[in-house]
C-alpha cells in the first residue's frame, strides 16, 4: 500500500468511527511505514492499525522498564536507574502500567473481531498516549542529559 492509499483508507475509517486526525496518528505511530512494510495488503485495516500502535507501546514499555527494574548485569541500565529519584520511578511505573493495560486490552480484541471495538480501543488508547507522552519526553531527556554529563 502506498502512502496516499494508506491515508485514504485511514480517513475512511476515521470518518466512520471519529478517529483522531491522520497526521496525529502518523506522527506518533508511523502507520505509513508500518503498512508499507507489510508484504500483503491489509484485510483488516483497524486490526492492523491496533497492532502498529501496540508495537509502539511495547517499545516505550521496554524503555521504561529498563529505568525502573534494570538487569543488574547491565552497567548501562544500572547507571540510568541510579539517576532517577524514587518519585520519578513511581511515575514511570504508573505510566508503564498504563501502557501495559492498553496492550492487554488490545489482545482481548483478537477474540472479538469488531471494527467498532477496534475503533474504540484506538481512540481511547490514543487519548491515554497523549497524556503519557509528555512525561516520557521529560524522562528520556533526563537520561540523555545524564549520558552527556559523563
Amino acid at each position: 500500500m502506498v502512502n496516499a492509499e494508506i491515508k485514504k483508507k485511514y480517513q475512511e475509517h476515521a470518518s466512520k468511527f471519529d478517529l483522531p486526525a491522520f497526521k496525529e496518528i502518523e506522527e506518533d505511530f508511523y502507520i505509513t511505514s508500518f503498512f508499507a512494510e507489510k508484504k500483503a495488503e491489509s484485510t483488516d485495516f483497524l486490526r492492523d492499525l491496533r497492532i502498529c500502535m501496540i508495537n509502539v507501546f511495547w517499545y516505550w514499555t521496554n524503555g521504561i522498564h529498563g529505568f525502573i527494574s534494570p538487569n543488574p548485569q547491565s552497567a548501562i541500565l544500572m547507571r540510568e536507574y541510579e539517576k532517577f529519584s524514587q518519585e520519578e520511578q513511581i511515575k514511570m511505573m504508573n505510566d508503564m502500567g498504563k501502557l501495559v493495560l492498553l496492550t492487554r486490552k488490545a489482545i482481548l480484541l483478537d477474540l472479538v473481531h469488531s471494527d467498532a471495538a477496534e475503533a474504540k480501543w484506538i481512540k481511547e488508547s490514543f487519548k491515554e498516549w497523549k497524556k503519557i507522552k509528555p512525561t516520557l519526553k521529560v524522562l528520556f531527556e533526563k537520561s540523555v542529559k545524564n549520558w552527556e554529563n559523563i
